[in-house]
């Protein structure tokens, strides 16, 4: 408004023009606006071309923050706790570290410090050769000796890694071909070797190889890793009492693979989802992974916030062990029972509805799932009819029985609300058809013992795979029916164990897929367990966070896979 006025007064004061007609004070004033509304149109649709010319872009630059529930214990891919004790430290871990492949974030993996692979016709030796343009974050080049070295100290029983690591490399032979060129000689063909296997941080020997076993723990490098990842630490803090508030990670500039856009990545480390939540309620952070019951504690309707759904290959189910249970040893018992279980009703109300009902042994999404996947449909009088034509007699208190056994069990559950909150939901639906469940829940030791000398007659639990494009081996044949192996309902059937190693065997996907139908058929008509659900991985970000391109992940800390696409800063860019 002061220019406005400014102008006029200087119109106000000019000489008029001898060539031309003098104009009035209110003709200047009325030229002037139209003036100035003309450069003002023009402004405007200038600016509405280039919004329509151009679409916001990534830009380098900015931070990251999310909050994680825990405390880490070591930066170490070798050293990973399983589960969700084990998340602060995987996600940091997975972003330092490279293996020689990695999750693709849609449920496959690809090649990472690997180049490309070679299997031998008989299935037993993989050839793999390094790129030769990745350094670690000190400046050495990675090799071969690296991976060498790495898989060594895995199956050095000196070195105190993680048991499913070492189990899982046990028997494989590695060997150094030259520098950028490593193989792997297994004793028998294993068709997910490389979904299995090499997806495991690789560990700079120059750093480590000096280290002793009993020292492997204790190594300074365990906090202060060196990775050939895209990211590398920047900075450990710490509170007033020397424990560890948050990481900050940097950007690797000397990255082989596509450099990332965000300068740095924090994570803020809370003992309560709570506090987790708090923290990005208010705004510290732009990231959290939430339980179910707390989704809604996050998400907005103003679309301020982006509810992440992502699918990973856990099935919750109740596995039966005949071997405890006379009531269970009886397939009619165990139909039954599944046919009256409401798997939709314990989905909506312990999980909210924010999971996927099972209906086999495969979750949906994995290479072997199919919608032909076989399970007893929801029919709680057809389950008594069936129970019914077997002889189960119920009771005057309504609980059956069948030639002096009584259908009675307990369902041992480890002490997690979900679960016990499940168990309790499977009382009540069991208890309709005439079976008398008993919940016994126990704390984490407790748990593991009675786990271990499999001494249950039903038990609820949760089993993850390793992959999308993964093997049901370890949980469901025979040669895994006792501990440490995770078939948890001592199931004992050759044809089960048949179609088993022959799947493992076979490389050609479209025959592995016939084996794996029969599995499913093979399952379903044995009923050593009742698959009920699996879970979502409940992640939340602001809506500032772009590129996001995450759906599917074996395990939490793979919802980094694509990092290098994630941007917080933007600018114009021409549309293609």
């Amino acid at each position: 408004m002061r220019l406005f006025t400014r102008m006029t007064s200087f119109l106000a004061t000019l000489p008029p023009c001898r060539a031309a007609r003098h104009f009035s004070f209110g003709e200047k004033v009325s030229v002037l606006f139209l003036t100035v509304a003309a450069l003002g149109a023009l402004g405007f649709w200038a600016y509405v071309g280039f919004i329509m010319m151009t679409v916001e872009g990534p830009k380098q630059g900015g931070v990251y923050t999310e909050a994680v529930l825990g405390q880490p214990t070591y930066y170490n891919p070798l050293l990973l706790r399983m589960g969700a004790e084990g998340e602060a430290e995987a996600n940091v871990t997975t972003l330092v570290y490279s293996g020689l492949f990695r999750a693709d974030g849609k449920g496959g993996v690809v090649p990472d410090l690997a180049e490309r692979y070679e299997v031998s016709d008989d299935g037993k030796t993989y050839t793999v050769y390094l790129r030769t343009n990745a350094t670690w974050h000190d400046g050495e080049r990675v090799t071969a000796d690296d991976v060498v070295y790495t898989i060594h100290t895995i199956q050095d029983p000196r070195f105190t890694v993680s048991p499913a690591l070492a189990h899982a490399w046990d028997g494989i032979a590695v060997e150094r071909v030259d520098d950028f060129t490593v193989r792997f000689v297994l004793d028998k063909p294993f068709a997910p070797f490389v979904a299995a296997q090499l997806r495991v941080g690789i560990l700079p020997e120059h750093i480590w190889g000096a280290v002793e076993p009993d020292a492997f723990t204790l190594a300074k490098a365990n906090m202060q890793p060196v990775g050939s990842g895209p990211y590398k630490i920047h900075e450990n803090a710490t509170d007033d009492n020397g424990a560890l508030v948050s990481t900050t990670l940097s950007r690797f500039r000397d990255y082989y693979g596509d450099a990332p856009y965000i300068d740095r990545i924090k994570f803020s480390f809370f003992a309560t989802e709570d506090d987790a939540i708090t923290a990005f309620q208010t705004h510290q952070v732009m990231g959290v992974s939430v339980s179910a019951n707390n989704v809604a504690k996050v998400s907005t309707q103003d679309g301020t916030t982006v509810v992440r759904r992502l699918s990973i290959p856990s099935t919750y189910a109740v596995f039966f062990n005949p071997l405890k249970s006379a009531a269970l040893a009886y397939s009619d018992v165990r139909t039954a029972l599944a046919m009256a279980t409401d798997k939709k009703a314990i989905v909506d109300a312990v999980l909210h509805g924010e999971g996927q009902i099972l209906t086999g042994p495969f979750v949906e999404g994995m290479t072997w799932y199919t919608d032909a996947q076989k399970a007893p449909a929801y029919d709680v009088e057809a389950a008594k009819k069936l129970l019914e034509q077997k002889g189960w007699k119920a009771g005057e208190d309504g609980i059956r029985a069948r030639e002096g056994t009584v259908l009675r069990f307990t369902l041992v559950v480890p002490q997690w609300e979900s679960i016990v909150a499940t168990a309790d939901l499977l009382k009540q639906q069991w208890r309709a058809v005439g079976a008398d469940v008993q919940v016994h829940v126990l704390r984490s030791d407790e748990f593991r013992t009675v786990l271990s000398k499999r001494s249950y007659g039903a038990l609820l639990f949760g089993q993850t795979y390793f992959a999308f494009d993964a093997d049901p081996f370890a949980f469901w044949h025979s040669s895994q029916k006792d501990a440490p192996g995770l078939n948890f309902s001592q199931l004992t059937n050759k044809d089960i164990d048949k179609v088993l190693v022959e799947a493992q065997q076979q490389r050609d996907e479209a025959k592995r897929a016939e084996l794996y139908a029969t599995f499913n058929d093979l399952m379903a008509k044995n009923v050593p367990a009742v698959f009920l659900y699996t879970p979502y991985y409940l992640w939340v970000q602001s809506h500032r966070v772009h590129g996001v391109d995450v759906t599917r992940v074996s395990r939490p800390a793979e919802r980094f896979a694509t990092v290098g696409q994630w941007y917080v800063a933007t600018r114009r860019v021409l549309k293609k």
